[in-house]
C-alpha cells in the first residue's frame, strides 16, 4: 500500500523507518521524504505514529492497573 504518493512510500517503508526510531513527521520527512511535498499523506503518517505509540504504551498501562480493574483495560476500549 501506498502512503505518500509523491514519493513513493509505501506503508511496510514507513514501518520500517519508525522502527529505527524515525517517529515523528520531522523525522520521517527528513528520513524518507513522506509528508515533504503536498503533505495529502500527513493524516495516514500521523494515524500509523499514533497506533504504533499506543501499542508501545499498552504494557505499561496495563501494568499500572489495580488488580481486577478491567476499565482501564485497552482490551475493552
Amino acid at each position: 500500500m501506498c502512503i505518500c504518493l509523491c514519493f513513493d512510500v509505501s506503508k511496510s517503508e514507513l514501518k520500517k523507518a519508525i522502527r529505527e526510531g524515525h517517529d515523528s513527521i520531522e523525522k520521517l520527512s527528513e528520513h524518507i521524504q513522506v509528508g515533504s511535498h503536498c503533505g495529502g499523506c500527513i493524516g495516514h503518517v500521523e494515524e500509523i505514529l499514533e497506533k504504533k505509540n499506543r501499542s508501545f504504551l499498552w504494557p505499561l498501562q496495563t501494568m499500572q492497573s489495580a488488580p481486577g480493574d478491567v476499565e482501564k483495560s485497552p482490551i475493552n476500549e
